[in-house]
């Protein structure tokens, strides 16, 4: 199995500073990227630029550095695609985290395209993180607004308040797959891409404390 130490090193060294400048994108922009590669790769930066709304420029940094760490080939006409190192790390993780989805939320709160990701079999992280403390975080780094959810004893409900669940928050479970020991964050923002992106961030955060 791969590391998840060796995922998120990829994804550091893939989106940090160098020689005094710092790329126009992020951790979770990296992320992304590598899904849609293995979703409908190979792609030409362009295709990469448009569906991720970066600059061409730092979509060729992007690839490059992917390039130099064995994860992406380039094909001169068909653009990159993952190698076989890459779509085997990519695989493995998202035995862990499984891609944001979106769902429009009506009975919670009144937020339309709401961004959902599960981690698997990390509940047990809320033992050492507090739920208002992860909850501050995902508005720290873009969403306007988050829920935390947990499965236990096969069923969702809202971490940090007992036994409470609706319709709603099943339907987040159900869409997000999620299954007992699960950990769920919703987040939301009148920009989709912003509330994603935070979503990811703080997602590959947890990542870094399962084991």
């Amino acid at each position: 199995m791969t590391d998840m130490k060796e995922f998120l090193d990829i994804l550091s060294k893939t989106s940090s500073e160098r020689r005094g400048i710092k790329p126009r994108y992020s951790r979770a922009d990296v992320y992304q990227a590598l899904l849609l590669l293995l979703e409908e790769g190979p792609l030409g930066r362009l295709k990469i630029a448009e569906k991720l709304g970066l600059g061409e420029a730092s979509v060729k940094t992007m690839l490059r550095r992917l390039k130099e760490l064995s994860i992406v080939d380039i094909d001169p006409i068909a653009g990159a695609y993952l190698t076989s190192k890459g779509r085997k790390i990519i695989k493995e993780i998202l035995e862990k985290i499984r891609p944001p989805a979106t769902m429009d939320l009506h009975e919670t709160a009144e937020w339309p395209n709401s961004k959902i990701i599960v981690l698997r079999k990390a509940s047990h992280l809320l033992k050492k993180i507090n739920v208002l403390e992860l909850r501050d975080e995902l508005i720290r780094r873009g969403a306007r607004a988050a829920l935390i959810i947990v499965v236990e004893n096969n069923m969702a409900k809202l971490a940090g308040v007992e036994e409470y669940t609706s319709n709603e928050i099943r339907r987040i479970a159900e869409k997000a797959r999620a299954g007992n020991g699960d950990l769920v964050l919703v987040s939301w923002s009148p920009n989709p891409r912003e509330s994603e992106k935070a979503l990811i961030e703080v997602a590959l955060d947890l990542l870094s404390r399962l084991r």
